[in-house]
């Protein structure tokens, strides 16, 4: 994962710029993270350091849209509600973003800081930036693509080129299930006939990824394998 190290000021440590994920969402997302300084390395144990500018509602319109399957549209709700639950939605992100902005303002003008109050902020800038970070690990060239499957809706993260080609062989794909942690193949393949698909934007591969996986909905191509 790409990041930028350098020394902050204020605590002489090293840290580092955490990554927008793929298709960051905009500048105002950017000039957001700008704003929140260095993130610790400890952060980056278990994950690539990488920010979600978090999900937003029906990133497939066309997928839940007038006329479309009942039984997709309401898996795409099961997987809408549980982002909202644990505050993974674009709305959350940027109000712990801004949040830890105001924090760090905060601790930039008290010239007289009392150790209680600073042992208390660094806790919630320590929970604010954990939040913050996928648990999802992107890799590079890979989408994720929802598609409605002869046993409801899947998601396939793959790369384009391979998932493509495989689709105009045979509609009848090879898939296995994908781990978020370490994209590789698990346990037993499935022979799945995908009726059709439509890749997500850039930007929505972390929280749905996340979501999708969650619930055992993720899959890779059968002959994928992790470099």
């Amino acid at each position: 994962m790409d990041t930028t190290t350098a020394v902050d000021p204020r605590s002489g440590l090293i840290g580092s710029r955490p990554t927008i994920s793929l298709g960051a969402g905009g500048g105002a997302f950017e000039r957001l993270v700008s704003s929140t300084g260095l993130w610790s390395r400890d952060l980056e144990q278990g994950s690539g350091l990488e920010i979600s500018p978090g999900a937003i509602s029906n990133p497939i319109p066309v997928m839940v849209g007038i006329g479309a399957n009942l039984e997709l549209m309401a898996r795409w709700s099961e997987l809408w509600e549980w982002l909202k639950l644990r505050k993974k939605t674009r709305e959350d992100q940027q109000a712990r973003l801004q949040a830890i902005a105001d924090l760090l303002r905060e601790q930039a003008e008290d010239q007289y800081p009392d150790p209680k109050i600073v042992l208390e902020r660094e806790a919630k800038l320590l929970g604010l930036r954990k939040a913050c970070i996928s648990p999802f690990i992107s890799e590079e060239g890979r989408h994720l693509f929802a598609c409605q499957t002869d046993i409801g809706l899947l998601f396939v993260y793959d790369h384009p080129s391979k998932f493509r080609a495989a689709l105009h062989l045979n509609p009848r794909v090879p898939l296995v299930r994908a781990s978020n942690s370490r994209y590789c193949n698990m346990g037993e393949a499935y022979d799945l006939v995908i009726l059709n698909s439509a890749a997500l934007p850039l930007h929505q591969i972390l929280p749905w990824g996340e979501a999708a996986e969650y619930h055992g909905w993720l899959f890779s191509l059968l002959e994928t394998r992790t470099k």
